[in-house]
């Protein structure tokens, strides 16, 4: 070999073992870094956790830091026990992201619509925050989370809630408005229905049936003496006595009971009267139905409390309807792709198991749900 060819070959040896030198240096200092965090208990560095993409979520990228926040928070909605933690993770991490999709899409609406929270809302996202920081700080020095990615977090959540609120208070204030110009000139009245039994009553107080269906009645004795005394009783009632008093009198309070109505609802006492020609302290004539011989009293002809409570429970309905479908309207601004959305294997290699034994080692779960998160 010439020495031309050795002097090369011996540059080329050198680059090599320079090489190998570098790259076991590399692998060292990193599986020294793993040995560290290993012995420390350290899941994650704060670099890891603010830059390891977990998903996306629309235009915006979900880094670790955020999804472990959304983690802890879906394991103290429940009381972890070791008995439980093989089936909690299946419930826990699809929780988490299903809560973090829908906070971003509806903060992005809160965001749309100029909304500003105020001072007061502020610092009442610190205090939740601080809370949340005081019960995991622990866990979320493990896990490499700043207290500012907590309180980021925190305050969008104090967004969400105050728009869904804002919007509901929105919605009942138009539907609460609609009702009062339907039904605030209407007249509602308090009624009660005094029936007098003409059919068998067992023990539990309802009619019994024959084995064809129909009501086992009464003798015609019995029957004669039930219209009797529903003579007696009206004559009472609307000659001043207490109407509720006159049925325990008669036995007939387990038969009979209070209701309300409006003009133009369902006024027929099934006779020739209405209960709409009623005053306060009337009643209508007696008839016969299939279970005994009626009569209504009035009890109050103008309720305005009924009225007004009426209107209060169409509202709140329409309120739960509306808001609902506003509400799906706004996570749809966010397509959602489960598989698509995630990025890389970080997320389905957090081992839940491992976890939830970490939220119970350092006190975070164990005892009882935590609603406030």
């Amino acid at each position: 070999m010439s020495s031309k060819i050795r002097r090369h070959a011996a540059i080329l040896l050198i680059f090599a073992v320079i090489l190998s030198s570098l790259t076991a240096c590399s692998v060292g200092k990193k599986k020294d870094k793993e040995d560290n965090k290993k012995e420390s208990g350290v899941l994650f560095t704060p670099e890891e956790v603010k830059s390891t993409e977990v998903m996306k979520l629309g235009d915006e990228t979900i880094y670790m830091d955020t999804a472990l926040i959304y983690l802890i928070m879906s394991y103290r909605q429940y009381t972890v026990t070791e008995d439980n933690l093989d089936a909690l993770p299946d419930i826990c991490k699809p929780q988490a992201l299903s809560s973090l999709r829908e906070t971003y899409s509806i903060y992005k609406a809160a965001m749309d619509s100029g909304l500003t929270p105020s001072e007061e809302d502020e610092k009442q996202a610190k205090n939740y925050a601080d809370i949340f920081i005081q019960a995991c700080s622990d866990i979320l020095k493990k896990c490499g989370i700043s207290n500012d990615k907590v309180y980021e977090e925190y305050r969008k959540q104090m967004v969400v809630e105050k728009f869904k609120n804002d919007e509901k208070n929105r919605l009942g204030q138009e539907l609460t408005k609609k009702y009062e110009e339907q039904y605030g000139k209407t007249r509602f009245f308090k009624v009660y229905a005094v029936i007098f039994p003409t059919v068998q009553v067992g023990s539990d107080g309802m009619p019994v049936s024959n084995s064809d269906g129909t009501y086992a009645t009464v003798t015609d004795a019995e029957k004669k003496s039930a219209y009797e005394n529903a003579v007696k009783a009206r004559e009472e009632i609307i000659g001043g006595a207490d109407c509720k008093e006159v049925i325990e009198k008669y036995n007939v309070d387990a038969y009979s009971s209070e209701t309300t109505s409006y003009e133009g609802y369902s006024s027929s006492n099934g006779g020739k009267d209405t209960l709409e020609k009623l005053k306060t302290g009337e009643a209508t004539e007696i008839s016969e139905n299939k279970l005994g011989y009626l009569f209504y009293v009035m009890l109050n002809d103008n309720d305005t409390d009924t009225r007004d409570y009426y209107i209060e429970y169409l509202a709140s309905v329409d309120v739960d309807t509306e808001y609902t479908e506003l509400e799906d309207k706004w996570k749809k601004t966010i397509a959602v792709d489960e598989q698509g959305d995630m990025i890389g294997t970080a997320w389905n290699d957090i081992d839940g198991k491992a976890f939830g034994k970490l939220l119970i080692g350092h006190g975070v779960v164990g005892n009882e749900g935590d609603t406030t998160q």
